[in-house]
């Protein structure tokens, strides 16, 4: 029976996997400084396909979720909501110290954008608000 436990498992992952692998439309990312759907895993910005953070569509802001242990964090674009649950200036978003597995969406608050850090106060991957 747990061989069917282990294989959903793997069946989650490889759909998320799959959801984060999608390439973002560089040409728009170029001409326009905005992207669509998926925008890359957290990473140092210079990595980043899509480093402005800004979606192309105006209905759409730029959620962080975490994908697994793994593979660690995605940035997307997902419908705007309420703010309810935004983060503010300077607030840590997520880090790698924290080893609790939710998939919920985070959002910075209106006007800002997220930030990677690496290696900062012995934290090897930190992500915060910052202005756009």
């Amino acid at each position: 029976m747990w061989i069917y436990t282990v294989l959903l498992q793997l069946y989650f992952t490889l759909l998320e996997l799959t959801n984060c692998l999608q390439i973002p439309d560089v040409t728009d990312s170029i001409q326009n400084k905005c992207c669509n759907g998926i925008l890359g895993y957290a990473r140092p910005f210079e990595y980043m396909p899509c480093n402005e953070m800004k979606c192309c569509n105006d209905t759409e802001t730029v959620a962080l979720q975490k994908v697994n242990h793994a593979l660690g964090f995605c940035f997307r674009c997902v419908a705007q909501t309420t703010p309810v649950g935004c983060y503010s200036l300077g607030q840590e978003v997520a880090s790698t110290n924290d080893t609790t597995m939710d998939y919920k969406l985070r959002t910075c608050c209106s006007g800002l954008k997220f930030k990677v850090f690496t290696y900062l106060n012995d934290v090897a991957m930190t992500i915060k608000c910052v202005h756009r």
